[in-house]
């Protein structure tokens, strides 16, 4: 009887240890290729955009929210698809102009449009591209 419980536990061994060699094997076989890298992106400075006339910490939220966090990313916004964007907070495109947010965003980050000549009450003479 003792020979017969070691042959049977030598068996069981056996059979698991082979087992998990075959399973080992197959997920060595079905592992997909690895991902191909990510081109590095350029990374972005977070800046404290509540430093913009007109911007609190609501707006600030909802601003980094869908991705806004620098004063060049704002810089480059359009006031009307901005406001359309934010739709988590009520705030018009009018609001927008009139607090001038675009512009001292400009004024504050190194981004300068081609055309940009400040809004619609002259605040600016800003004209051209620099850097």
């Amino acid at each position: 009887m003792r020979i017969f419980r070691r042959v049977l536990i030598g068996f069981l061994i056996l059979l698991l240890a082979w087992l998990w060699l075959r399973q080992r094997d197959e997920d060595q076989i079905d592992s997909p290729a690895p991902a191909p890298k990510k081109p590095e992106r350029r990374s972005v400075i977070q800046d404290d955009l509540t430093e913009i006339v007109g911007i609190g910490p609501a707006y600030a939220r909802t601003l980094n929210a869908i991705g806004i966090v620098s004063f060049e990313q704002l810089a480059r916004q359009d006031a009307a698809s901005l406001a359309a964007r934010l739709t988590t907070v009520r705030v018009s495109e009018a609001r927008i102009r009139r607090d001038r947010w675009i512009e001292q965003a400009v004024e504050r980050s190194q981004f300068r449009p081609a055309a940009w000549s400040g809004n619609d009450n002259g605040h600016s003479t800003k004209i051209g591209y620099t850097e």
